[in-house]
């Protein structure tokens, strides 16, 4: 039995142990053995990293192995402190949900709002577009969990950022050609409306669709990590 701690470091629980009479005698079970349980600790590991909750799923494997646990004489322990989060891990996971969700909004918002289709640079490829692809990649490929009502962190930030637009309206900001605004659509002098209307379908639109986005594509990373755990 092999476990991954969540510092990724690797633990034999197999080595040094003698095999019984009944699997010295039947390999093949040994083996069949060793891969379910290797299936449920997979699964276990995604639970307590809060990564995947198919609860039903590792009770039925649970269940299917009690027999064979029965019958081999010993029995597979699995430490659940192993896979508790520490604080690294969710101050990331935190920053993650503030990323991922405005990355694909100001990637929507630049292209369609407020490009005015001059010359495209390399700065307007990194800060417009490539943020979304970055995340989109994390979210695919990493075991960073997505909940919905997680959004939330997503809107607080986006509040501060309001709240700096406002500030910086009011002390008489303004930016490199002079205008007092930090973008066309949060014009809060000559357009009230226009920001304020951009605002509320940023905050009760947007960014709840992609945090949909993110989840669904959790739950799809979830779906095909089962079906490699019971191969």
């Amino acid at each position: 039995m092999y476990l991954v701690d969540c510092h990724g470091n690797g633990t034999n629980f197999e080595q040094g142990r003698e095999r019984t009479p009944e699997e010295s005698a039947s390999p093949v079970r040994h083996t069949a053995l060793g891969q379910s349980r290797e299936s449920l600790e997979g699964l276990l590991e995604e639970q307590y990293y809060d990564a995947c909750e198919d609860t039903d799923q590792i009770a039925a494997l649970e269940q299917a192995q009690n027999p064979v646990r029965e019958n081999a004489d010993f029995s597979t322990t699995v430490h659940h402190a192993d896979y508790s989060q520490t604080l690294c891990h969710k101050v990331a996971w935190f920053f993650y949900i503030i990323a991922s969700n405005n990355s694909f909004m100001v990637t929507i918002v630049y292209w369609n709002f407020l490009y005015n289709g001059s010359k495209i640079g390399e700065a307007d490829v990194s800060f417009h577009l490539l943020n979304s692809v970055f995340m989109l990649t994390e979210t695919c490929l990493s075991a960073v969990p997505v909940r919905l009502l997680h959004v939330i962190y997503a809107e607080l930030y986006g509040l501060l950022y309001l709240i700096f637009t406002v500030v910086f309206w009011r002390s008489g900001g303004s930016d490199a050609n002079g205008n007092n605004f930090i973008y066309p659509i949060l014009d809060y002098k000559d357009k009230p409306y226009t920001a304020a209307k951009f605002i509320i379908l940023y905050a009760l639109v947007g960014l709840p669709a992609s945090q949909m986005i993110n989840f669904g594509l959790f739950k799809l990373r979830c779906y095909l990590n089962n079906l490699r755990s019971n191969r």
